[in-house]
């Protein structure tokens, strides 16, 4: 029986390598997104309680028009920038950024116009342009940050169960045969399945193969030799177990 620490080695070895490992894609985005709305209710809290008002002036106005597709006809939402210019109190130095709005705020000032600002006195790169500019994002930032989080959790968990099906069907290899393919379809796209011919001549039945992506198995087709591990788990292409 292998033991604890041979176990892991193999089931990272197989998360890596099989490309399971992008499962925590999700989970790592949708962290950092939580993260971000709440370091931005801070700075939110923050500005409520410190904050300084000042005058801004707008330098420019640019408009980036949304992609459109052609056969779908689908037309994403089209995004307002602005680019303004403010001096803190107390400062000499000119602060100069450029930020997206909403077409609110957009069209409420015109180039040339000075607008009222809030801004953190000792960290003025934390500045408000509008009123619920920070709580407009911290929620969009909430709400995508938990449903990518969500997902990269359950798609991990379903990610390591599957390793851990690759180690049980390792651990109870009994033999492994030379055969053919005599079926490879490919539809569903996300799942690799195939059917093999065993030594009595018989065909096992489908089964999907590990998560290792479309491209692990090349032009392997009907008619293609190839080596079937026969385990406790059922049989499964060798390649699929690293064998």
């Amino acid at each position: 029986m292998p033991s604890r620490i041979s176990r892991l080695f193999w089931f990272v070895r197989f998360f890596i390598r099989s490309g399971a490992w992008i499962a925590l894609l999700p989970l790592l985005i949708g962290g950092a997104a939580i993260i971000s709305a709440i370091t931005m209710k801070g700075e939110l809290a923050k500005l409520d309680g410190q904050g300084v008002e000042g005058k801004a002036v707008l330098v420019a106005k640019r408009y980036e028009e949304g992609a459109s597709n052609g056969y779908q006809r689908v037309k994403t939402k089209g995004i307002y920038y602005v680019s303004y210019q403010f001096t803190p109190k107390g400062a000499s130095q000119e602060i100069s950024n450029e930020r997206n709005v909403n077409r609110t705020f957009y069209d409420s000032v015109e180039v040339g116009e000075e607008f009222t600002l809030w801004y953190l006195a000792r960290d003025v790169d934390v500045h408000e342009l509008f009123e619920g500019e920070f709580s407009r994002q911290s929620g969009s930032s909430t709400v995508v940050g938990t449903v990518f989080f969500i997902f990269g959790l359950g798609l991990s968990f379903w990610s390591g169960s599957v390793a851990k099906r690759a180690i049980r069907a390792r651990e109870s290899l009994t033999e492994i045969v030379e055969t053919y393919v005599t079926q490879r379809p490919w539809w569903p796209p996300l799942f690799n399945r195939m059917q093999y011919q065993l030594k009595n001549g018989a065909n096992t039945t489908f089964h999907r193969t590990f998560i290792r992506p479309m491209w692990a198995y090349g032009s392997l087709k009907r008619g293609d030799k190839t080596r079937v591990a026969l385990t406790g788990e059922g049989p499964y292409w060798a390649k699929d177990l690293f064998l």
